[in-house]
């Protein structure tokens, strides 16, 4: 699990915050909220002829299922933060010791340490984006982000502890989108497993190539209870996006789309017509009828529709991924991936 944790602490930590100039005013606390329409309300007449709210709807559907999301993911946080702190709160009135006397005793003196072991891997994976600068001179922050990874991990699990003793039970309901999945699309795993994953990727998107690690972690990690499925969605300023996309689907009319696929994501390049067929011969395929296919285009529709099925789904980003129809956008660490995960295995349990 240590190397799980560990590369959570890269997407973590190599992420770089923005924030926006501008945006809406806050809302007075007494403000009441909007009052919310039910989709068979009438939104306008012309000539007394009703546009209903769903008809409006389904022009933004996708965009509507992705601020779902963000409302549910925001709500979710702060429950946990609410849980947490209430939880801590009885725990610590039982025990006749104040929130951080016992913030001190179960989280961060049980929380793992920072070893040499832990340093190493981190910096191994952030060397690529360290802009040369050796493992020394990174110390000071490699230390604090391992150090931050371990606390965050124990007051989860003590919190879990505490869930678990006081009888706590999850209501809030994840919002979800309906992911057909076409035959043709390329998958790892049977689709019997509990939980499927459809992630809409660009290979010439660098956070997809972050995504990757973590991606191949979970497969790791869950083996057979998992169905990896991909879906194209190559991205306009992306002039190498659609080509890749079509090499690596030339590549699985040789059974070999995840070798390619892998490669891709792992070794970023201009995505040329040489480079693509530099990869083929790497992975020692037919030369002739990967150039063959390469040049007839004729997995373009198939690639067409991936992208279509992705804006009809409200993506805008890659990498965007959908667990059992639940959306998780961005170069997400392990640990978003696990707690998705494990709360619809629990779910298929019944």
């Amino acid at each position: 699990m240590d190397r799980i944790r560990l590369a959570a602490a890269v997407v973590v930590w190599a992420a770089v915050g923005s924030s926006g100039c501008g945006g809406a005013a806050a809302a007075r606390e007494d403000s009441p909220a909007p009052p919310q329409a039910e989709p068979g309300a009438v939104a306008a007449t012309i000539g007394g002829e009703p546009i209903s709210l769903a008809d409006v709807d389904d022009r933004v559907r996708g965009q509507i299922s992705s601020l779902e999301q963000q409302i549910y993911e925001l709500r979710r946080q702060t429950l946990q933060q609410v849980l947490t702190e209430r939880l801590l709160q009885r725990e610590a009135e039982r025990r006749g010791v104040s929130v951080e006397e016992l913030r001190t005793t179960e989280i961060a003196r049980k929380a793992e340490d920072v070893t040499e072991a832990g340093i190493d891997e981190l910096y191994e994976r952030v060397r690529s984006r360290a802009r040369g600068r050796t493992k020394e001179q990174l110390r000071p922050e490699l230390e604090l982000e391992v150090r931050r990874q371990n606390l965050a991990s124990r007051e989860r699990e003590y919190r879990e502890e505490l869930a678990r003793a006081a009888g706590v039970r999850m209501v809030l309901a994840p919002p979800r989108s309906e992911v057909p999945i076409p035959p043709d699309a390329p998958s790892l795993g049977s689709a019997d497993t509990p939980v499927t994953i459809v992630a809409f990727s660009d290979y010439q998107c660098p956070y997809c190539h972050r995504a990757q690690e973590t991606v191949e972690d979970v497969l790791e990690l869950y083996g057979g209870k998992v169905r990896l499925v991909h879906r194209d969605f190559p991205l306009d300023f992306h002039a190498g996006a659609v080509p890749a996309a079509r090499a690596a689907r030339c590549a699985g009319e040789q059974d070999r789309f995840w070798d390619y696929h892998r490669g891709l994501l792992s070794r970023m390049t201009d995505y040329s017509e040489s480079d693509l067929k530099r990869r083929a011969d790497e992975l020692e395929l037919d030369p002739e009828a990967f150039a063959e296919c390469l040049a007839s285009g004729r997995h373009d529709d198939a690639i067409q529709a991936s992208f279509q099925q992705a804006r009809e789904l409200g993506v805008s980003a890659t990498p965007t991924f959908f667990i059992n129809g639940r959306r998780l956008e961005g170069a997400r660490s392990i640990e978003h991936f696990v707690e998705v995960i494990d709360e619809e295995l629990v779910r298929a349990e019944g």
